[in-house]
Formats: structure tokens, C-alpha cells, sequence
């Protein structure tokens, strides 16, 4: 009897299988007996079929474990970057509103606090300042949203809450980009995940602060994705948007609410790449993971895109 062992790497995950065999021989004659020629035959089949399902097995499994990497690679199509976890529970309740902070902070507790409708799944974020000065507040993950206004001396602290029109219908975005336009209206562009689901939204909305209506944007033409991606208001006012999941990039008309194409980015696949804007161009640099090992040779590696 002969032991095998095989160890398979998965991601991090080692798998170890053993496999036995059992071989047979006869010491009884030199001559070799039809019935062992037929049993190493059939002992080089078995061992051969052990190996087939040993790769099928592991197939399976890598599938299992990176099925978007996986299936991205086999048929062209784009891989989703792991999703970031979403943010832990707040607690049911909403919190106090005089809780204790430490001596000599320079924050300061808001009177009153925000009357989001989940705090349990969502809670207060993305606060964003409007050209009015109000603050208008996201139920991150959630779809209603919030304005806070100041009192009639200016403070936020004093300030009251009033609850806002919610997200259009099938929009409920976590980890999105957000903008405040040059004529006062906000947008908001992708999401990481939608209703608490991991699913790279495309959708996005443009809230009308006059008005107290979203109106839906759609993507940018053969856009599947947009995800967590940046986007960033032009020194012009145009608002750009990238691509979370490709190379891809775009800039809105906001009259129109149609998107014009970049071109690609292209600056290897080390990392996301964030746009930021100056006063003329926009400035994407790359993102380097914490996980990577190794700088590329040619340093940081920027890409400027000019509007005009």
C-alpha cells in the first residue's frame, strides 16, 4: 500500500487530500501473469482518474472561493474588487444627546441629534454642505435623507432636523460618490452596495434643494458599474465620474444629464486611481494598496486630464 499527499493552496486556505493506493506483485514466477499486467493497468487508470478528480476538485473550489475573479478571467469580463465591510450596527436606539466627552475637546454635541429613521442597519453619514448653508445628511445605506439648519444665530449646534425626499425607487446607496453643483443641486453617483447588497450599482439621482425632488441619472453608455468610484466638479462646473470597477471615465452634462467619455485612464493594475481637482486640469493619482510589496520602478504614477 503507497500514501499520497496533496496539498492545494486556495487563496490562503491550504486543502490537504490523501490518497492510497494498493499495489500488488507476485515473487512466485519470473513470468508475469496476465491478471497483473490487467491489475497495473487498472491501478494506472484509478491513479489517473484520482489526478482528474483532484484538478476538478480544486477548480471547484478556487470558483467557489473567487468566483468573480474566476469567471472574469475565463470570459474577459471585469472583475469586482472585494467589497468593503459594511459599517457595524449603531444600536436600535438613537443615541443621547448629552453623552460625555473628554475634557478640553473641541467638539461640540449637537442638541439635537439626527432623527434618522435606521439606525440599526443605517445611521448618520455623508454630511454634505449646501450652498445655503444648511448640511444636508445621508441615512448611510438607507434612503431618507436629512437637512440640518441653523438657528437664527447661525448655530449648527442649536440647529433643527428636517427630514428631506428620499432616494428614487431601487436607490439605496452605501460607499457612493456625492457632489454639491455649481447651481446648488447635489449628486450622487454609484454605490458599492444598494439596499445593504454588494452589487456595484450604476444608478444615481440628482437632488433639487429648491424643489425637494431626486431625478434620476442614468449611467454613461456600456457602463455596468460604477460602484464606489470618484467623482469630482471641474474647475468649469462639469462634474466627472469614474469608473469603480474599469479604466473608465466620464463627464456629465448637466443640462442634458448625458455623459461624455474620457478615455481611459490607464495607469496599470496596481491599484484604483482618485481624481482630485485643481484649479485648471484634474489630477488622478494612483492608489497603492497596503498589500503591495513592491513600488512601481517609475515611482508614483500620475495621469493629469485637461477639460479644455
Amino acid at each position: 500500500m503507497a500514501d499520497i499527499f496533496v496539498l492545494i493552496f486556495v487563496g490562503d486556505s491550504p486543502i490537504s487530500l490523501k490518497l492510497q493506493f494498493v499495489i500488488t506483485s507476485s515473487k512466485k514466477s519470473m513470468k508475469t501473469p496476465g491478471w497483473f499486467t490487467l491489475n497495473r493497468a487498472l491501478s494506472h487508470l484509478r491513479i489517473a482518474t484520482a489526478v482528474t478528480l483532484i484538478l476538478a476538485a480544486a477548480a471547484m473550489a478556487f470558483v467557489a472561493v473567487r468566483p468573480s475573479s474566476a469567471i472574469a478571467q475565463s470570459t474577459g469580463a471585469q472583475a469586482f474588487p472585494k467589497p468593503m465591510p459594511i459599517p457595524p450596527k449603531k444600536g436600535a436606539i438613537r443615541p443621547a444627546a448629552t453623552p460625555t466627552l473628554a475634557p478640553g475637546s473641541p467638539w461640540q454635541l449637537l442638541t439635537n441629534q439626527p432623527p434618522v429613521l435606521d439606525y440599526a442597519d443605517c445611521g448618520p453619514g455623508n454630511p454634505i454642505l449646501l450652498t445655503d448653508g444648511t448640511v444636508m445628511l445621508q441615512d448611510d445605506g438607507c434612503q431618507d435623507w436629512w437637512k440640518l439648519t441653523p438657528d437664527e444665530f447661525g448655530s449648527y449646534v442649536n440647529g433643527t432636523w428636517t427630514q428631506l425626499a428620499s432616494t428614487p425607487a431601487g436607490y439605496s446607496p452605501l460607499y457612493h460618490s456625492s457632489a454639491v453643483l455649481p447651481d446648488g443641486r447635489v449628486i450622487i453617483e454609484g454605490g458599492e452596495y444598494n439596499f445593504l447588497q454588494p452589487v456595484w450599482t450604476n444608478l444615481g439621482a440628482i437632488y433639487d434643494p429648491q424643489t425637494d425632488t431626486w431625478t434620476s441619472v442614468s449611467p454613461p453608455a456600456g457602463w455596468s458599474t460604477i460602484g464606489d468610484a470618484q467623482g469630482v466638479v471641474l474647475f468649469d462646473g462639469t462634474f466627472m465620474q469614474a469608473n469603480c470597477c474599469t479604466t473608465q471615465a466620464a463627464l456629465l452634462n448637466l443640462n442634458t444629464l448625458t455623459w461624455t467619455p474620457t478615455g481611459k485612464w490607464d495607469l496599470g493594475s496596481c491599484g484604483p486611481t482618485a481624481p482630485s481637482s485643481t484649479l485648471a486640469q484634474t489630477l488622478a493619482v494612483q492608489v497603492i494598496p497596503r498589500s503591495t510589496t513592491r513600488i512601481p520602478e517609475s515611482g508614483l504614477r500620475v495621469r493629469i486630464f485637461q477639460a479644455h
